[in-house]
């Protein structure tokens, strides 16, 4: 939400201290770099704010891989009290999985197909979640290609649907699904300076939040031209 949307929403709900206006957010969900304070909209959350500690989301396995991304994001004070980084953050549901595959691009179509055929999961409840609607264009041509049906994420309403869903992860904000799959590429080695840096920090916030979509399996497909490995099967 933008600071003009937030004030719109504010005026609407009656614009004073005792609005019936209820606001929930995560700072590591911040895609892009940039923000607000809820001060700027003249929203005084004193006495009225609580920190969510407990995730109920994902399971063990899904938050640990989630919480181990170096994703550049800063949670500012709220309600005289600092957020809770995910790392942090109290697990209720045990197991899950997490599968990490590592190859040149030009295997990722493949690697992805064997991915979902053998998750587990229905394909009403499965989402390929990419950086760009290029990236999803694609992905979305090698699963019909192979008779695994798809549907685009922007025209996906929550109605169940037999279908994967395909999307950019700026798309899949506030969605979750049983399985995500999310291709991501190698970061390379040695120092990051200027755009480099902040290209590589812009996919780290994208891979965080493309993972914490997913309640029970996380796959991460790790492109690396450097790679050797065999064409799957």
């Amino acid at each position: 939400m933008t600071l003009a949307g937030l004030r719109l929403a504010h005026a609407i709900a009656g614009g004073n201290g005792s609005s019936p206006l209820l606001l929930l957010g995560d700072g590591q969900q911040q895609v892009y770099a940039g923000g607000w304070r809820m001060a700027d909209a003249g929203i005084d959350l004193r006495g009225r704010g609580e920190v969510l500690r407990v995730n109920y989301r994902n399971r063990r396995r899904v938050w640990e891989n989630a919480a181990g991304i170096d994703a550049v994001n800063e949670l500012g004070d709220f309600d005289d009290a600092t957020g809770v980084l995910l790392r942090d953050a109290d697990v209720t549901l045990p197991d899950g999985v997490v599968r990490i595959w590592r190859g040149p691009d030009h295997y990722l179509e493949p690697a992805l197909v064997d991915g979902i055929r053998e998750c587990g999961k229905p394909l009403s409840d499965i989402a390929v979640l990419t950086r760009t609607r290029q990236e999803a264009a694609r992905l979305a041509g090698a699963l019909d290609a192979v008779g695994i049906a798809t549907l685009p994420l922007e025209d996906y309403d929550g109605t169940p649907h037999p279908a994967v869903k395909v999307g950019t992860v700026h798309r899949a904000k506030g969605l979750d699904f049983a399985a995500v799959f999310h291709p991501s590429w190698s970061g390379g080695a040695g120092p990051r300076t200027g755009a480099s840096r902040e290209r590589a920090q812009l996919a780290e916030r994208q891979k965080l939040v493309a993972i914490t979509r997913a309640r029970d399996f996380a796959w991460l497909g790790i492109r690396d031209d450097r790679s050797e490995i065999e064409r799957p099967s």
